[in-house]
């Protein structure tokens, strides 16, 4: 009998003891945390524009005799328009391109100029023949041409090129030297004479040789021109 009563007693005692471990497992605290990451996001802006600006070479180019009214003028080709010329006391310029925008990205404005010189020789009475280009270059404030070419204040080009060749390759890097990086929100519009190329030319008559020009008008004349053509494609890409 004794023994039923302590049984009953344990029994009781250990529902006692889980209903107390269930009151205290349940009333404890637990450590937790939660986050939701959200973001949205639109196309940065590019909206550049590049417009390129000025003639390098004309039909015609005006004198500052009135009398005479233009110093050079072509006459109506075949094809029913005005060739482009140049002579001497000629010079021309090819503004600089204008470029437009504030990019949210970084970019680089790359200058790719091709410069074209075909039939700039001169033969002589010995019937030797040898380069003669008398048109000077000017990108930015420095002057490329030949050997010996003076321009319009009779200065010779210094560190002037050897052959006609070195000329167009001093000339093509002198222009792709204006290429340059800018930090994204650039205002483009804004970046000035540093960032903008600028070329022009001139044919100067001082100090340069008036029979190998003429050598060049006559055979110009015969339909064997000499002829001189640059070309510029102005870029605008982004980079990472």
């Amino acid at each position: 009998m004794m023994k039923n009563k302590a049984m009953r007693i344990a029994a009781g005692a250990g529902v006692t003891t889980l209903l107390t471990m269930s009151v205290i497992s349940g009333s404890f605290a637990k450590y937790i945390t939660s986050g939701t990451g959200t973001d949205s996001a639109r196309a940065a802006k590019f909206g550049v524009t590049v417009t390129a600006n000025g003639t390098m070479f004309a039909s015609e180019y005006a004198t500052d005799d009135e009398a005479v009214g233009t110093i050079a003028k072509s006459v109506i080709s075949s094809g029913g328009e005005d060739d482009h010329v140049v002579a001497p006391g000629t010079k021309g310029e090819l503004l600089n391109a204008t470029i437009t925008g504030k990019p949210e990205v970084a970019v680089k404005v790359s200058y790719e100029p091709t410069l074209t010189l075909n039939g700039w020789e001169y033969t002589d009475e010995e019937s030797a023949s040898s380069e003669y280009f008398p048109i000077i270059f000017k990108v930015g404030d420095k002057k490329y041409g030949m050997k010996g070419v003076k321009d319009s204040t009779g200065a010779a080009i210094a560190n002037g090129s050897s052959s006609i060749a070195e000329l167009k390759t001093a000339v093509e890097n002198a222009i792709k030297a204006y290429s340059k990086n800018y930090a994204a929100n650039t205002d483009l519009s804004g970046i000035g004479a540093d960032g903008f190329v600028n070329v022009s030319w001139e044919w100067a008559y001082n100090g340069n040789s008036d029979e190998k020009d003429t050598y060049l008008g006559n055979q110009a004349a015969a339909n064997k021109a000499s002829t001189v053509e640059l070309s510029m494609k102005t870029t605008v890409t982004q980079i990472d």
